[in-house]
């Protein structure tokens, strides 16, 4: 048998409870369960049934705690209690029971995370579906949610990331620039049937200001080492590899020339 010594209040809704030979702590449900207060000594028996429900009471509290941070999908829960030293039994016995109570709830959880998405970042439905399968959760479901988001929300996106984009362009051809806005909106989760009209709206053709820029600054590094034919020839050469077209760089080639 183990004598009851006395009791002591812990942190939260703990307390320890000494007996003659050690000490443990307890949740108070298990205390109120058990009429721990009322008893002077218990079995071995029945000590150890209480460590055990105790130890299953400790995933439940960490997991709610962990919960109440943030909404959590039942991967995360799992991931969470395995790092805090929980064996698989007892995980999946608390998963259950967090299901049951609804503070882990799937549909809930896609609603809200692209709800989330959709007001917080400029993700695309792809980056979204990526991000919750990643999260353990099921592709169908998500497809359901994300077909009823109207269209209009993904095309005011794409606008956005383009416009932001746009304001950093420095020295790229319009071919170039436009080859790199879409593969930074494919990798943000935009199809090409998505992005497509409102990437056929970016000026495909080289801008003149820009082409002439890019020309004066390597026509003056060049004709400080070659001569003229072999400068302008290293011109096109280089503009042709960034992007600008051959007919482009010749004719703002020729209009500098004539100005000079």
């Amino acid at each position: 048998m183990n004598k009851i010594i006395k009791f002591k209040k812990s942190k939260g809704n703990t307390y320890i409870l000494y007996f003659d030979s050690k000490s443990i702590t307890l949740y108070d449900d298990i205390i109120t369960k058990y009429e721990l207060i009322r008893k002077k000594e218990i079995s071995d028996e029945e000590l150890e049934s209480i460590e055990k429900e105790n130890h299953k009471l400790a995933a439940y509290y960490k997991a709610l705690a962990y919960i109440n941070i943030k909404v959590r999908s039942e991967k995360e829960v799992k991931e969470y209690l395995k790092k805090q030293g929980f064996l698989e039994q007892t995980i999946s016995y608390t998963i259950q029971i967090l299901k049951e109570k609804k503070y882990i709830d799937e549909s809930r959880y896609i609603e809200l995370y692209i709800e989330d998405s959709i007001r917080l970042k400029l993700d695309g439905p792809e980056k979204i579906k990526r991000n919750l399968v990643q999260l353990g959760l099921p592709n169908e479901k998500i497809e359901n949610y994300l077909q009823e988001i109207n269209p209009c929300i993904w095309e005011d996106k794409i606008r956005k990331i383009i416009s932001k984009k746009n304001r950093t362009k420095h020295s790229e051809s319009g071919v170039v620039w436009k080859r790199k806005i879409e593969s930074y909106l494919y990798h943000n989760g935009y199809s090409k049937e998505m992005m497509e009209p409102m990437i056929s709206d970016l000026q495909s053709q080289d801008d003149d200001s820009t082409l002439e820029r890019e020309i004066q600054k390597w026509l003056k590094k060049y004709l400080q080492k070659y001569r003229k034919e072999e400068a302008y020839l290293r011109v096109k050469q280089k503009l042709i590899g960034k992007g600008y077209q051959k007919e482009n760089i010749e004719r703002i080639l020729k209009k500098i020339e004539e100005q000079n």
